[in-house]
């Protein structure tokens, strides 16, 4: 095969890096591991063996299993992670490598990647702002967590008592990811929502990364996905915020069915946002935020020879033990309220009987044993 001739090379590496970003992209987002469309969850098991495969390659050096490395699901910073980002890296590096030689039809590649990377801001930017608007990531403070000494919390417990302490915070941030998600579908007001986006996304990797949230890795390839789209409008920032230059409006495609491409855009937008909404009011629902507590919330103190301090069931549903010194026991129990019974959460814990008697409550171990608190 010829040399490519001097011309060509700019061509070549903008190919190149459009390819390898595209396919790192696909390979890191893709399946959607959001709620937004349905059917992605299967899409996900299925991709699963492959990737256990790469990363249990790449891993061999080290001599650690799959298992040892941790599972998506042990949080987005794990070992296993960072291994699967390093193989979408090689495998992008061979795509743009294979596109930069013989690919054709580069404009096409640009356009359906660049929409690629606005849908998906779009879904996760709606996704999270609908979660914040509804009160369902971060709900509202249970009686457990007020009872719980501050200096006992970790990192990641404070950030999530200070957002849930705030409805209208919540409100506020989610809304602005939500018209975010909205204005980055569209190209005349892409650059506005992806702006917002990387406003947004950098308070999130902040907070993330100053409160030792184990999700870092994802918020930050959100930030880049952002800063990516910003950047198609780079050379016309530059003139207007560093050169002080009046800037032309950007060039949009015109496809010759702009119907079709803007009802394609709003058909989109329309699912996502029905599904969010359905999917929040499921999460209400399961959490019981919109049902009255139960009687039975309430701090429950026990008599000074218990092993246990005092007993607290929050809204949720879960019976809460504290120590003596007041902190927090590591066993949680389910409130049954129907069989008057708690049930433990660990199989190794017992299950306890339970009766109201003058506002309080008498406990029956399995051995015989009755407190009233």
């Amino acid at each position: 095969m010829a040399e490519p001739s001097p011309a060509d090379r700019p061509a070549s590496v903008r190919r190149f890096a459009w390819a390898a970003a595209t396919v790192y992209g696909a390979l890191y987002f893709l399946p959607l591991p959001h709620d937004a469309i349905p059917g992605t969850e299967a899409l996900a098991r299925l991709s699963r063996p492959l990737w256990d495969a790469l990363v249990d390659l790449l891993a061999a050096g080290t001599r650690a299993s799959v298992e040892e490395l941790g599972r998506p699901s042990d949080g987005s910073d794990s070992a296993y992670e960072l291994h699967r980002c390093l193989a979408a890296l090689l495998l992008a590096l061979v795509g743009g490598a294979a596109a930069a030689m013989f690919g054709r039809g580069r404009r096409a590649l640009e356009r359906w990647a660049v929409e690629a990377a606005q849908l998906y801001l779009t879904l996760s930017m709606l996704t999270y702002g609908f979660a914040k608007v509804f009160h369902t990531q971060f709900p509202p403070l249970a009686l457990d967590q007020l009872s719980e000494r501050y200096g006992d919390l970790a990192p990641q417990a404070i950030l999530w008592n200070f957002m849930s302490h705030s409805t209208s915070y919540n409100w506020i941030t989610g809304g602005v990811e939500v018209i975010a998600g909205i204005l980055v579908l569209w190209p005349r007001t892409r650059l506005l929502g992806a702006a917002l986006a990387v406003a947004v996304m950098t308070n999130v990797l902040a907070l993330d990364i100053g409160y030792e949230v184990p999700v870092r890795l994802y918020a930050g390839h959100l930030l880049l996905l952002a800063l990516a789209v910003t950047l198609l409008d780079g050379r016309r920032l530059v003139d207007f915020f560093l050169r002080g230059r009046a800037t032309a409006a950007p060039v949009l495609p015109q496809p010759r069915r702009p119907g079709l491409d803007r009802g394609a855009r709003a058909t989109l937008l329309l699912v996502a946002v029905l599904v969010n909404l359905h999917h929040r009011r499921e999460e209400r629902a399961r959490f019981g935020l919109d049902a009255a507590p139960s009687a039975l919330v309430g701090v429950y103190r026990a008599e000074t020879d218990a092993p246990f301090s005092r007993l607290v069931i929050n809204r949720y549903g879960v019976a809460v033990w504290f120590d003596h010194d007041g902190a927090r026991l590591e066993r949680d129990h389910a409130v049954d309220e129907a069989a008057g019974a708690l049930q433990p959460r660990d199989p190794s814990d017992v299950a306890y009987a339970f009766e109201r008697v003058d506002g309080g409550l008498v406990l029956r171990a399995p051995d015989g044993v009755t407190r009233r608190l």
